[in-house]
């Protein structure tokens, strides 16, 4: 057996070599030798040289064979040991609101109240009174009891500056007595459709917004410039590339007047045009799949279909063909809508954002105008929402043959629900780093039994789903290699827990890789074009200092990113590769 495979191997890469030989004017560009080249195709998985000519890869193989393509313009390059894997893509994450998170008060790792006030109460003291404190990730599991704040304390050392912090999972937000006042919130304010105003023994607002909640104080936040957008904009994307990303979809640009995105009738294009102008500025370093919408305020269904999806604009650096809608809201703000009450909150089962009536009208007329439709899912109750609103749409359209729908995040599932994402095909877009972020209390929320369904990225897969990774930053840091260890380990960076948590739902290297790959590809309707090494394909990809797939999968997030190559193009080099 091993023999005839090796002579298949052989004679696959022998044909390779003799369709895209070298002479005359088909010379490669650029050889890349020396090093492990981790393909992602089934048959042949590895390779010892790779050869690029206008952005487009032209040879895989033995380094032999690929040498041999050379002419004399080509440029030969040592690896060096290194190795390269096809192009990491996080599927899912939230650019704009990245690089604004960049430069607002960082709250993650904030292990108490007090450190959270410090650090609001530091930035304030640098600007000017009345301006805005904006900050994100803050999480009240990490404090002593676990409980929401109350915004007293903040209010008292920052009480000339109105203030919005967004909790790490952006479904919850704590506001200062400065922003309520300016919000007009107060003990007769109700609740918001979708929202929740939190309140404390005496009736008096807590400062605790939950998720359409936020949209009361939002409006009143000072936008940022287009200038000021462009530039957050950049400094994100070259972020993501030097983290060894070759693109992104962008999980949802609509309406955010926090960010800018100020236009509640507009789902999204003042953003993509953003990105057009980083792209004619030859700023655009990654590419990026734009989901119009958002969890938030949404324009009415018409705005979604009024243009057609604009696919592989740039020479495929921007494509827009996804609609994100929101159905609940997070597990960690108790927002997750969940077929039974919270085990530790039995008065609750969560927010939904729409009802199964509107839902299935979007899903149906995605389907009909050729649409793909991201749905924010994360309690079982919205996931089962979204998967009969698909079911309904494909028994409605049925000669629509691959419209590829989405669930984001897919969170927590119902075990019978679980065969349905791979018959219904629908893509379960999964962040394997929330795991070992919430399992310090997602039992708590859920419960043992309903936990068996959490999470489970090892059970969709082997029930068939397709799965496309990703962070959800600035939720989570945004380094695929975090994602790569939290899939297979289940751990975080920090190695916790010992020995991995639920390890039955972890995903094998090769699997995980597959994930921040070929998954990406697949959802974006790319994989022709990307998410694999192979001939004719684009050519981007990512170099490592270590192999993900031999290493320890304990130290998988402490590999470092030598090389970011989109389009044949290099977008970031390590400085000592």
């Amino acid at each position: 057996m091993k023999t005839r495979a090796w002579v298949a191997t052989s004679l696959a890469w022998l044909l390779l070599a003799s369709a895209c030989g070298g002479g005359g004017g088909d010379e490669p560009d650029w050889i890349l030798v020396g090093g492990v080249v981790l393909t992602g195709e089934d048959d042949a998985p590895r390779a010892e040289a790779l050869a690029v000519k206008d952005g487009r890869i032209v040879g895989v193989g033995p380094r032999s064979l690929i040498e041999a393509m050379a002419g004399p313009a080509t440029r030969l390059e040592d690896l060096r040991g290194h190795v390269v894997v096809p192009g990491l893509v996080d599927a899912h994450g939230h650019v704009l609101g990245l690089g604004f998170s960049l430069r607002r008060v960082e709250l993650r790792g904030a292990g108490t109240y007090a450190e959270l006030i410090r650090r609001a109460a530091d930035r304030a003291a640098e600007q000017e009174p009345g301006s805005w404190i904006l900050g994100r990730g803050w999480d009240q599991t990490l404090w002593e009891g676990g409980e929401f704040p109350h915004h007293w304390e903040l209010s008292a050392a920052v009480p000339h500056h109105p203030v919005l912090l967004d909790r790490v999972d952006g479904h919850a937000a704590l506001a200062n007595e400065a922003a309520l006042v300016l919000a007009g919130i107060n003990r007769d304010t109700p609740d918001p459709p979708g929202g929740r105003i939190f309140h404390d023994a005496e009736g008096l607002p807590t400062g605790v917004l939950i998720d359409n909640a936020i949209g009361l104080v939002e409006p009143h936040v000072t936008p940022p410039s287009r200038a000021e957008q462009l530039e957050a904009l950049d400094l994100a994307v070259h972020h993501l590339a030097a983290l060894g990303l070759t693109g992104v979809h962008d999980a949802g640009v609509g309406y955010n007047p926090t960010l800018g995105l100020a236009d509640p009738q507009d789902p999204g294009w003042g953003m993509v045009d953003l990105y057009r102008e980083l792209l004619a500025a030859g700023r655009l370093p990654i590419r990026v799949y734009v989901m119009l919408g958002g969890n938030g305020a949404s324009p009415g269904q018409e705005a979604y279909f009024a243009r057609p999806p604009v696919l592989g604009e740039g020479d495929g650096m921007i494509t827009v063909r996804a609609i994100k809608v929101g159905v609940d809201g997070a597990l960690g703000s108790r927002g997750a809508a969940l077929v039974e009450p919270y085990t530790d909150r039995p008065g609750t089962r969560g927010l939904l954002l729409r009802d199964q009536a509107t839902l299935d009208r979007l899903m149906s007329r995605a389907f009909a105008d050729g649409w793909q439709v991201a749905v924010h899912a994360i309690g079982d109750r919205a996931n089962r929402m979204v998967l009969d609103a698909v079911e309904k749409a494909r028994r409605d359209h049925p000669d629509v043959a691959d419209p590829r729908p989405r669930v984001e995040h897919a969170q927590v599932l119902r075990p019978v629900d679980i065969p349905r994402f791979a018959r219904l095909g629908v893509i379960a877009s999964v962040q394997p780093t929330h795991a070992t972020s919430d399992r310090r209390w997602a039992a708590t929320r859920l419960g043992e039994e309903r936990l068996q369904g959490a999470y489970a990225y090892g059970s969709l897969a082997g029930a068939g789903a397709v799965l496309a990774c990703g962070s959800d930053f600035p939720v989570e840091n945004a380094d695929p290699l975090a994602g790569l260890q939290a899939a297979v380990a289940r751990t975080d960076a920090r190695g916790e827990p010992e020995g991995g948590w639920r390890l039955q739902e972890a995903l094998s290297p090769a699997a995980a890789l597959a994930c921040f790959t070929r998954g990406p590809a697949y959802a974006a309707f790319m994989e022709d074009e990307t998410g694999r090494l192979a001939v004719g394909l684009r050519a981007d990809f990512t170099v490592l200092d270590g192999d993900p797939l031999t290493v320890d999968v304990g130290t998988l997030s402490a590999l470092k990113v030598v090389r970011t190559v989109v389009g044949g193009r290099t977008t970031y080099q390590a400085s000592s590769p």
